[in-house]
C-alpha cells in the first residue's frame, strides 16, 4: 500500500511543481511587460519635456530676434533725429537756431509722453512753490 501512496504523493508534488513554474512564468511576463510599459512612459516624457525645451529656446530666440529689431529701429530713429537737428542748425543762422516747427515735431515724435496729472493736483489750483512742500514734510522731523 506504500508504493501506490508514494507514486501519487510523487505525482501530486510534481504537479504542484509544475503549477508553481508556470505562475513564476506568468509573473516573470506581467513583470517585464510591466517594466516595458513603464519605461515606453519614461521614454514619451522625456520626449515631450525635449520638445518643450525646444519650443521654449525657439520661443526665446524669437523673442530677442524681435528685441534686437526693435533697438535698432531705436537706434536708427535716434541717428536720424540728431541728424535732423543738425542738418537744422547747419541750414539755420547759427547752430542753436532751429525752428519751432520741426523742433516740435522731432519732440512729438522721439519725446517723451506727458505723464498725466491727477485731479487732486488740478483741483487745488496752486502747484507748490518753493519748496513749501518740503517745508511741510520737514515740520514734524527733527533736524
Amino acid at each position: 500500500m506504500l508504493a501506490p501512496e508514494v507514486g501519487e504523493d510523487h505525482e501530486a508534488r510534481q504537479l504542484k511543481r509544475a503549477k508553481i513554474r508556470d505562475w513564476l512564468v506568468r509573473k516573470d511576463a506581467e513583470l517585464l511587460e510591466k517594466r516595458r510599459a513603464e519605461e515606453e512612459e519614461a521614454r514619451q516624457d522625456q520626449e515631450g519635456r525635449q520638445q518643450r525645451q525646444q519650443r521654449n529656446l525657439a520661443q526665446q530666440a524669437d523673442e530677442q530676434q524681435k528685441r534686437l529689431g526693435r533697438l535698432q529701429a531705436a537706434a536708427r530713429r535716434k541717428k536720424a533725429f540728431a541728424l535732423q537737428v543738425q542738418q537744422a542748425s547747419a541750414t539755420e543762422d547759427g547752430p542753436l537756431c532751429i525752428s519751432k516747427a520741426s523742433m516740435a515735431k522731432a519732440l512729438a515724435t522721439y519725446g517723451k509722453p506727458k505723464r498725466p496729472v491727477s485731479a487732486r493736483s488740478q483741483s487745488s489750483g496752486k502747484a507748490c512753490v518753493g519748496g513749501e512742500r518740503t517745508a511741510k514734510i520737514g515740520i514734524g522731523k527733527a533736524l
